[in-house]
């Protein structure tokens, strides 16, 4: 299950041209959402931020990490395969338009583990 939804997250992020933007690695049971900033084009923390607005408001509230177990169903993977398919043309609009930062409705994430 764990494997199915870091690939399928993969295959999302290829399928909406997000690739060189967003990609989840790691190990099948904790994967860890990447997010790059293209050509010096927008802000990874703001897109990512997004993808969290956006996803929060379909019910799933995440910040990109996944930690699954086997109390996980198939069912719960795609249900959180199919949120993450309707967020992905909005983060797709936003990288072309360039306008992540307008589409947020509050602040962006800032790291915690980083030094500024």
């Amino acid at each position: 299950r764990s494997g199915r939804l870091r690939d399928g997250y993969n295959a999302l992020s290829r399928s909406h041209g997000l690739s060189s933007v967003t990609q989840c690695i790691g190990l099948p049971p904790h994967s860890v959402m990447t997010w790059r900033n293209p050509d010096g084009r927008g802000d990874w923390l703001g897109l990512k931020s997004l993808f969290i607005q956006e996803t929060a408001k379909r019910g799933l509230l995440t910040f990109g990490v996944h930690n699954l177990c086997l109390a996980h169903s198939d069912a719960d993977v795609e249900a959180i395969l199919t949120v993450y398919g309707e967020v992905m043309p909005i983060l797709r609009w936003a990288v072309a338009h360039e306008k992540v930062d307008s589409l947020l409705e509050g602040d962006t994430v800032k790291p915690v583990f980083r030094k500024p």
